[in-house]
């Protein structure tokens, strides 16, 4: 009985463990590949008191379209402490980029991240963009 609770211990351990590292190892790979950057502006914004608007959601400030590029400055409010990444997908005419925490830290305040999102050489059509957090 020992002998299987350590097992199970361990697989959970290479489960769980290989899932963040790959997180942290592909987006740069899809990132570069995909010609997209995602560039953080200052030090996260505090928020604390901001009831206005809800977590998550990519808000955008401002955007510029192109058949092949897509230029966005957005703001998200988060828990602080955190680093992003994403990819897109295009579904519908619309292109959907889902960004997602890579490190594993958090610390207990909450606060705006404003980012320039730049995507280059895209390959399909779209006529409109979607910026959101993306869940497992």
């Amino acid at each position: 009985m020992k002998n299987l609770f350590i097992t199970i211990i361990l697989m959970s351990t290479v489960v769980f463990g290989c899932n963040q590292v790959s997180k942290d190892k592909d987006y740069p790979t899809i990132m570069q590949e995909k010609n997209i950057t995602l560039d953080l502006f200052d030090d996260c914004e505090d928020a604390l008191d901001d009831s206005l608007h809800e977590s998550a959601i990519g808000y955008i400030d401002s955007s510029v379209i192109t058949p092949t590029s897509l230029i966005a400055y957005f703001k998200v409010k988060e828990t602080c402490c955190k680093e992003f990444l994403g990819d897109y997908r295009i579904e519908n005419d619309t292109l959907f980029f889902e960004f997602e925490q890579v490190n594993n830290q958090a610390c207990p305040c909450l606060c705006w991240y404003r980012y320039k999102l730049d995507i280059k050489e895209i390959k399909e059509e779209y006529k409109g963009f979607v910026i959101r957090e993306r869940f497992q």
